[in-house]
């Protein structure tokens, strides 16, 4: 183990008022002497400042400076008030240097000329792990090196008079677990290569990241985190080759882009999220400027208005000379505005403005509150409860007897309404004797409306022909929307509205119903309604005009155009688009102005198609052919007379429908899911050793039985290692250990099974242990565990000293000394249960009971 020295031990006070620079330079240089070692600081402020200029300590070769760790007692070094000419708190002057949970005051209230908190010089294996620099007049961090290569974890900087942290010429360095706040410049600049993983950056008065590249173009990497608040832009990547950005939230920006690329060639910005942003109207969520091949891909833009109507600026937009963007696969709120690209190469592909949500063939709880976007939702199977939010929704409750919410009157929904569509008489019924109809409540009049058009329903009557009756039930309070026309199982299509709406529904409550013959007819729907156009049987011709239309043609080779608005083309029966076994195409729906940019959308889900692929089984196939100019969707398989399911589209709509853009069946998932970006993904173990390594997403990380490796990597993982000896690995973010039962994690009189975690960090990841009842720290008895370490081993213990039947106590070994780290706040206890005198009637004393 490396040599401590304790600056007091060297005259060091740390009261705040002495000066102890020469005390602390002198245990720095007696380390250095020894070859190297730790400068221990306890708890205290120590004032520091330059005695004739330059750095007030100088950091020599494999010497670290390290505080006390935890919360209770810090060390920190503060400059001196009235300092004028010191440049740096610290500089490292050699190799393998650092510091460890230590606060660097810069003082600049009652200090002049510019002091910055690190500064790094040449150095190489340098590490910075839970370093706080706060109110330098200069840069928190100054990173900039010349081939130089360092560490950064878990720091905190904030209020400096320019950026928070500026590093350039690093070789093979890390920068991981960090917060930028309130500082005067910056949050974080870059130049040229490096790796940064979860880091926030908030409020600063310039950007909140700046990555430039170097003379090759070369630039760091940002893999999750969030930028909020800056005043400039959230992110501004300047001159780089391939920069690359995954997994970062953009919120709050009110001043620049949240997102901006300036003469920056092949940017990719993906699996992120953008929220609150480009409120000012001229203010871009993305700015591409002069930038070329950029690629804009799986990102949310959520509408986040509200109530809110000011003007928005564009999602995307190209300035200057950009060319090549691709933006695709993104989900954009249907009322923000769509991107603008202005280059000859740039593309939209298979960007939605719907988010689409699945339940489980069980009873489902599915609601979303104030989060504004258009969705559509699937109950499936189950006595669904739905309550869609705020946005303009579709809610399909599917069969079971479900309790479906309507538009709220609050002003958080005036941009909102919600349809309840019906596609089946079973999803919403009577029988002879019980009713299985849905319950509707809040259902707004001047908002919602149903949508029962493909059961051949138009509207308000007598409940026959193709009518619904209205009936209220007084007793109740419940108004009926009900059909007296039973299909061959004797149901009865039925709704149920909570409260009296006689005399309150309309026709504009109802989609409007275009229905054609068995002839060859012409369907046209209007400019400004939302119609269902219903061919049948013969050749027709359909045209939705205007608004969200839905189009299906039936059987007859019907051509369909769905015009302006986000249209749905709808196929009901493998019989309504056909190819023959000679090759006839005469039975085939050609769709003439397919847009995918305007959200329109195929729905082949009646049909048992599962996804894209080969064309057999239950997949499609995609083609195109120049000759012709179509694009064919079809099936290769056969029914008895040679025929196979195809349906054509003028143009090339390869690149899109490969992304999206066509409606599948629902498939049964074991719980809710949407169509947004997995943000969160599994991986499970089996019951050998097996090697787990997480994503840049938020995973979920079970190793099963076995002695497991288990790495998270970037992003908030949780973690379980299950059976046998684990070795846990949170990466950067804020991690969560899960230990569920005793068999996870233990030891015996004789061996150890217990699970160690390599890399704990006391400002960010977690513990949880309530499943196994422990309610605190202490002795490690009465549901209480112990922390101690072990300095020969350098491990650090958590344990609990009751033994089981078979001899086994809980233990989790964490690498190094956790002891100050492992506070109560870095973990998830069990509720303790509370004990309460009870007099026992008849007896003296009282006796305990547990409540």
């Amino acid at each position: 183990m490396a040599t401590t020295f304790n600056v007091k031990d060297y005259g060091a006070v740390g009261d705040g008022a002495t000066d102890d620079t020469q005390a602390i330079q002198a245990a720095i240089d007696a380390a250095s002497a020894a070859g190297g070692g730790i400068v221990a600081l306890e708890g205290g402020t120590y004032t520091i400042a330059a005695q004739a200029g330059g750095a007030a300590l100088s950091l020599k070769a494999n010497v670290v400076l390290e505080g006390p760790g935890g919360y209770d007692s810090p060390a920190t070094l503060k400059l001196a008030n009235g300092s004028a000419d010191t440049d740096a708190l610290i500089r490292s002057v050699g190799d393998n240097t650092g510091v460890r949970s230590l606060n660097l005051d810069g003082n600049r209230s009652h200090t002049t000329g510019q002091t910055s908190g690190w500064v790094l010089g040449d150095s190489t294996g340098v590490v910075l792990d839970h370093v706080n620099v706060s109110n330098a007049s200069g840069y928190g961090l100054d990173l900039r090196g010349d081939s130089s290569q360092l560490s950064l974890r878990g720091a905190f900087i904030s209020d400096n008079g320019l950026d928070g942290i500026i590093a350039s010429g690093l070789v093979d360095s890390r920068m991981a677990d960090f917060f930028t706040d309130g500082n005067g410049g910056n949050g974080l600049t870059v130049i040229g290569p490096l790796t940064v993983q979860d880091m926030v950056s908030s409020s600063n008065l310039g950007n909140g990241i700046v990555l430039m590249g170097d003379a090759a173009g070369h630039s760091a990497s940002l893999i999750s985190g969030q930028v909020s608040s800056n005043r400039q832009n959230g992110v501004l990547v300047q001159g780089t080759d391939h920069a690359y950005l995954e997994q970062f939230a953009f919120s709050n920006h009110a001043g620049g882009a949240a997102f901006k690329a300036d003469g920056a060639q092949g940017t990719e910005l993906v699996d992120s999220s953008f929220q609150a942003t480009g409120y000012d109207g001229g203010t871009p969520s993305i700015e591409l400027h002069g930038s070329t091949d950029s690629v804009i891909r799986g990102n949310h833009f959520y509408d986040q208005r509200l109530g809110d109507n000011r003007e928005l600026g564009p999602t995307v937009i190209e300035t200057g000379a950009s060319n090549g963007t691709r933006v695709e696969s993104n989900v954009i709120g249907a009322s923000l505005p769509p991107p603008l690209l202005n280059g000859p190469d740039s593309v939209l592909l298979a960007n939605e403005s719907t988010i689409f949500t699945t339940g489980t063939p069980g009873d489902d709880y599915i609601g979303y509150g104030l989060e504004f976007n258009d969705r559509v939702i699937y109950g499936g199977e189950g006595n669904d409860r739905i309550y869609p939010g705020v946005g303009n929704s579709v809610v399909v409750g599917g069969t079971g007897v479900d309790t479906l919410g309507g538009t709220s009157t609050s002003p958080f929904f005036q941009h909102s309404s919600t349809v309840f569509r019906y596609t089946s008489v079973d999803d919403s019924y009577r029988d002879a004797t019980t009713s299985h109809a849905d319950r509707i409540v809040d259902f707004n009049v001047s908002k919602d409306k149903f949508d029962v058009a493909s059961l051949g329903f138009s509207g308000l009557g007598d409940g026959h022909d193709g009518t619904l009756a209205l009936a209220y039930n007084a007793a109740t309070g419940v108004t009926y929307l009900k059909s007296y026309d039973a299909d061959a199982q004797g149901h009865r299509f039925e709704i149920a509205l909570q409260g009296d709406y006689r005399g309150l529904l309309t026709a504009a409550n109802f989609q409007a119903l275009v229905r054609g013959t068995d002839s060859a007819d012409s369907l046209k729907g209007t400019t400004h309604g939302e119609e269902t156009l219903i061919g049948g049987a013969g050749r027709d011709s359909l045209a939705g005009l205007g608004s969200d239309d839905r189009l299906d043609g039936g059987a007859g080779g019907d051509r369909l155009s769905g015009g302006s608005g986000a249209d749905t083309f709808i196929f009901s029966a493998l019989g309504d688009s056909v190819v023959t076994a000679n090759g006839s195409a005469q039975g085939r729906e050609l769709i003439t102005d397919f847009d995918q940019n305007a959200f329109d959308r195929i729905d082949v889900s009646a049909l048992g198609f599962t996804g894209l692929g080969d064309g057999r089984g239950t997949t499609l196939k995609l083609s195109y052919d120049s000759t012709t100019d179509l694009t064919r969707l079809y099936s290769t398989e056969q029914d008895g007379q040679g025929s196979h399911f195809e349906v054509a589209l003028a143009g090339n709509h390869l690149a899109g429908l490969q992304r999206g853009g066509i409606d599948f069946v629902l498939g049964e998932p074991a719980q809710v899911v949407t169509s947004l970006p997995p943000y969160t993904l599994t991986q499970q173990g089996t019951t050998g050793n097996d090697v787990l390594v997480g994503t840049h997403n938020r995973d979920f990380l079970y190793g099963g039985a076995g002695s497991d490796r288990i790495d998270g990597g970037a992003n908030t993982d949780r973690i379980i290692g299950g059976l046998g000896a684990d070795r846990l690995t949170g990466g950067s973010g804020d991690d969560i250990f899960i230990f569920e039962r005793l068999e996870d994690s233990y030891r015996t009189a004789t061996a150890s099974h217990a699970d160690l975690i390599t890399d704990f960090s006391a400002a960010w990841d977690t513990l949880d242990v309530k499943g196994l009842g422990y309610t605190g720290l202490g002795d490690g008895t009465g549901g209480t565990l112990n922390v101690s370490y072990n300095a020969s081993l350098d491990r650090t213990y958590l344990r609990d000293f009751t033994v089981d039947d078979q001899g086994r106590s809980f233990q989790v070994t964490l690498a190094g000394d956790q002891v100050t780290a492992l506070s109560e706040q870095r973990f998830i206890f069990a509720q303790p249960h509370h004990e309460v005198a009870v007099e026992v009637l008849g007896q003296s004393h009282a006796g305990l009971a547990s409540v």
